[in-house]
């Protein structure tokens, strides 16, 4: 279903594509943990992250986001893959999505880290820190922004690097 979204989105469509839950890693390949995934057959039950990948780096849309929040969820832009982006490939890839065009991928954690989560919160500290930034809580000029959500999510994950003006 989401190869198809992302294969039959428009240049001009905005897609916006969260995921949460679970995340494993088996052989060095990260795999998103679906509901109907079965852990002992993982390569063929669970998600890919490097199809996901693929495919959402094929869509048509000009305008596209992905939020992952999920343990290993960063392990869709593993170091050594084949075509991974040098970090003047990635600015450039965040300053088209800044000007309202590009791709933009946002993971709760590395490929080797934890997403965590909250029983309080009945959900993960990143889809927490993403939904109260969509709310509002990362309104600059009372207009949420790639730029604002990021810094604000950023912030609220406990980075110490200062909220961009």
């Amino acid at each position: 279903m989401l190869e198809r979204t992302l294969a039959n989105a428009q240049p001009e469509d905005a897609l916006f594509i969260y995921l949460a839950g679970h995340g494993a890693v088996l052989d060095k390949e990260y795999f998103f943990v679906a509901h109907d995934t079965q852990v002992d057959s993982l390569p063929d039950t669970g998600v890919s992250l490097a199809k996901i990948k693929t495919a959402f780096d094929a869509s048509p849309s000009q305008r596209a986001f992905l939020w992952l929040d999920f343990c290993h969820s960063g392990g869709i832009m593993a170091r050594g893959l084949a075509g991974a982006l040098d970090d003047r490939a990635v600015i450039e890839r965040a300053l088209k999505v800044v000007q309202g065009e590009g791709k933009l991928i946002l993971a709760a954690c590395t490929a080797h880290q934890s997403a965590w989560e909250s029983a309080q919160l009945r959900h993960g500290l990143f889809t927490d820190a993403l939904l109260r930034g969509l709310k509002g809580g990362a309104a600059k000029d009372h207009e949420v922004t790639v730029n604002s959500l990021f810094d604000f999510i950023d912030r609220q994950m406990g980075s110490d690097r200062p909220a961009s003006h």
